[in-house]
């Protein structure tokens, strides 16, 4: 027997025996609104849906229980539970209960179970519960509770379990539960917490269940569950967390059930996020939003797991994220956008009873994706894309080796949805290389000779200005270019990789082709212009030949358009 059960027995001893001395003026006595039977351990009043707007005084000495569930309560009065020493449990459950009285359970010190859930208490102060040193249950859930005072439950240091979901709760401050360390069951769900101090949880060593889910957490501190190294059930879905940090945790040592994330918006399980979670049984990820998982993930998994990740937007599954799940038997992977399963990443998976890919976009399975699953009795890939060419030959070689399997919806989509594993045979892929060479793709210089007759020009204001304009020789070398470009690739690859560089090529080109064109257009248009405007003005002088050579560019073929490089003509004036 644990001190504090023995501790709990002698104070039921002392309780029992101080009923003896006590007045037993109300000892037989029962409310008239009530019905009272008696049992070994005192007398059971039941005063519940009767209407009751008030607690009725004349409740006998020698009262065990206590309910007074469903009726119209609004004010827990002092002295209510005066002089009944052996009060255990008091249920008021289902009132309008907006305030406790000071000095309400003064003399209710052996009282170990209260409920006061379903009530209008929208807050709990120091003084509440300050004399019920044994309690151990304490229900206050759907109530309106916005704020805990410090030391609210500093008093009670026997308490086990505390339900406080369902309340408007905004903020969990570090010193709550500094005086608690035997509680095993905590509740927080469904109230709207967007703050937790990183050390509301550290003293609560015997914790085995927090409730965390349905509020608006939006980070988890690493040290947040740090020391509740006993805890076995964490929930904590729904809520607004979009990191999760990597020791968040490395601690939870005997956690059995982690349950769930689904509306998060959490994009990446990164590596060893769950590492030392040896004895998990359930990790609930389903609707979470995400979309990759990181190698070794779920590191040193080794115990049976249920493992669920439906309705996410996966798309990428590095190789080895499961890696070393020995333990795993159920994988459910639904609902994703997954299009390619990679390799080494079923592998190693001895217990793996049930794994279903379905209503994802799968095209292809890689080389040794799956491993040897000597447990695998269902397989189910229905309604995915699966392409059955040469690249499936490694995974419809699997398929015909695990004869105790049954593979659902594992089809060829592109050969009228056959059943890969009615494909007779299956060709293996050839490596091609394929040597392109664009040889040397050589024009000869394209040698144009203007002359361009640029007269001294006579100004006909003052007579006085001569300009001499001499057109520059503007030449080009021819560009040679010799370009060798290896490709190798797999047969099917081979045509679409020489299209792709064609027509990116012929992008190139054409868009090259335009600019010069459009630059030759603007120096004629400089040059005509020039020439219109002072040939009424300018008379002809000895010819100076000035030879301009346009030199030709290299053309490398593409589908639509030539040319490749080009040196645009320059003018000089």
């Amino acid at each position: 027997m644990s001190n504090m059960h023995l501790y709990m027995y002698v104070q039921r001893l002392i309780l029992i025996l101080r009923v003896v001395v006590i007045s037993t003026e109300n000892v037989n006595g029962c409310p008239v609104q009530c019905s009272c039977h008696s049992t070994t351990n005192g007398r059971t009043v039941h005063c519940q849906n009767k209407a009751l707007q008030s607690i009725p005084l004349n409740l006998p000495n020698d009262t065990n229980l206590i309910y007074l569930n469903s009726n119209l309560i609004s004010v827990i009065q002092a002295g209510a539970f005066i002089n009944m020493p052996l009060l255990y449990e008091i249920q008021i459950s289902n009132n309008k209960v907006s305030k406790i009285e000071n000095n309400a359970f003064d003399e209710s010190s052996g009282l170990e179970k209260l409920f006061l859930n379903s009530n209008s208490l929208t807050k709990i102060e120091d003084a509440y519960f300050s004399n019920l040193g044994n309690l151990t249950e304490l229900l206050l859930n759907n109530n309106g509770i916005f704020v805990i005072s410090d030391n609210a439950f500093r008093y009670s240091r026997n308490l086990q379990k505390l339900k406080l979901n369902n309340n408007k709760l905004l903020y969990l401050q570090g010193k709550l539960f500094v005086h608690n360390e035997h509680l095993l069951y905590l509740d927080f769900s469904y109230n709207e917490i967007s703050t937790i101090e990183a050390e509301v949880f550290g003293r609560l060593i015997n914790l085995q269940t927090l409730l965390l889910n349905n509020n608006k957490i939006s980070s988890l501190d690493e040290k947040l569950f740090s020391n509740l190294t006993n805890l076995k059930t964490l929930t904590i879905n729904t809520n607004l967390i979009s990191t999760i940090e990597d020791n968040t945790f490395v601690n939870l040592k005997s956690l059995d059930v982690l349950n769930s994330f689904y509306n998060y918006n959490i994009k990446h399980l990164t590596a060893f996020i769950f590492h030392n979670l040896t004895e998990v049984t359930l990790i609930d990820l389903k609707e979470c939003g995400i979309e990759t998982i990181e190698a070794n993930a779920f590191f040193n998994i080794t115990g049976p797991l249920m493992l669920s990740l439906q309705r996410n937007r996966i798309r990428v599954i590095q190789s080895k994220a499961f890696r070393d799940l020995i333990g795993v038997e159920i994988i459910n992977l639904d609902d994703n956008f997954l299009q390619t399963i990679k390799s080494e990443t079923f592998v190693n998976m001895p217990n793996l009873d049930v794994l279903t890919i379905r209503r994802n976009k799968i095209l292809h399975i890689e080389v040794n994706a799956f491993g040897e699953l000597p447990e695998l009795l269902i397989l189910s890939l229905y309604s995915n894309s699966l392409i059955c060419d040469c690249r499936i030959r490694s995974f419809h070689q699997w398929v015909l080796q695990q004869t105790s399997t049954v593979a659902d919806g594992v089809v060829c989509s592109n050969i009228n949805e056959q059943l890969i594993k009615d494909i007779p045979n299956v060709e293996e892929c050839k490596e091609t290389t394929t040597e392109i060479e664009s040889s040397t793709l050589t024009t000869e210089s394209l040698e144009t000779t203007q002359q361009v007759e640029l007269t001294t020009i006579k100004a006909i204001v003052d007579h006085k200005t001569t300009t001499e304009i001499e057109s520059s020789t503007i030449t080009s070398e021819s560009a040679e270019t010799t370009q060798t470009i290896e490709i190798t690739k797999t047969n099917n690859n081979v045509n679409q990789a020489s299209s792709n560089i064609s027509i990116l090529l012929g992008i190139i080109a054409c868009t090259v082709s335009a600019m010069a064109f459009i630059t030759v257009i603007i120096l004629f248009y400089i040059v005509i212009k020039t020439r219109f405007r002072d040939r009424s003005s300018v008379h002809k002088q000895n010819k100076t030949g000035k030879q301009e050579e346009i030199v030709g560019y290299d053309l490398a073929e593409t589908p639509n358009c030539y040319s490749n490089e080009y040196d645009l003509p320059q003018e000089v004036i």
